[in-house]
């Protein structure tokens, strides 16, 4: 994890002076946390691990640009990079709907399994009531590897406000991929505790259907389990 953490402070601090000088146009935050799994579309490309992570965005003209990165140890000197650069954009339809569409890449280094390059595309209608989206991925390194994963996971989600003490967002997706399917139930929740530091979390269950004995895309298969994720972030 060592070789990671100087890029990240360096991140971090960048954030923070760019912030300070202009915080109408750049936000940015940093957290850190414990997962029981880190899940990549619906895959668990971890096992239980303590992270940290900073994401810093930024809009002109309509367009948001953002990139983001987290680091965990797996210990016994080895470590894993999950990081990501997009852009996105919203489009008002009618009323409280609008049209999101995000275009992503994705760095994936594993301590366990093969590294990956994903290309994303994400489309949301966001809306006050229950967002459908549509997600389409491709696995490019994996592909060189023999694991070609591309396809597409499908998904509903509501975000609402409890009683002004907590956020909550469930969700539920399914995901054809070319050597797998996924199915998964989630709740996210987050609370600001002060000005800038929000706790988070999620609990979602899990299922996989592998077409293949011998992969390298994840370090075990979902049937019908449980992980969750907890940690804290600061805003600047």
């Amino acid at each position: 994890m060592k070789k990671f953490i100087l890029p990240l402070l360096s991140i971090i601090v960048s954030a923070s002076i760019a912030t300070a000088e202009d915080q109408s146009k750049l936000k940015a935050s940093v957290n850190a946390g414990y997962t029981s799994n880190y899940i990549v579309n619906g895959l668990a490309k971890t096992g239980s691990q303590a992270f940290a992570g900073v994401d810093i965005s930024t809009e002109y003209y309509g367009v948001n640009t953002y990139v983001g990165a987290t680091v965990l140890d797996a210990g016994t000197g080895l470590d894993e990079l999950h990081a990501n650069v997009g852009v996105g954009k919203s489009v008002n339809l009618f009323e409280t709907f609008s049209l999101k569409a995000d275009a992503q890449i994705f760095q994936h280094q594993v301590a366990v399994g093969a590294n990956s390059t994903e290309g994303r595309l994400t489309l949301a209608l966001d809306n006050k009531y229950i967002t459908p989206y549509v997600v389409g991925t491709y696995d490019l390194d994996v592909a060189n590897r023999g694991y070609s994963q591309r396809g597409y996971i499908v998904g509903l989600k509501r975000s609402f406000d409890v009683f002004g003490v907590f956020n909550l967002t469930p969700s539920v997706e399914y995901g054809q991929m070319t050597d797998y399917e996924t199915t998964s139930v989630k709740l996210d929740a987050s609370k600001v505790l002060w000005d800038k530091l929000e706790v988070f979390g999620q609990v979602g269950w899990f299922d996989n259907n592998f077409d293949i004995v011998n992969y390298n895309f994840a370090t075990e298969q979902f049937i019908g389990d449980v992980a969750a994720t907890a940690g804290v972030r600061w805003n600047f």
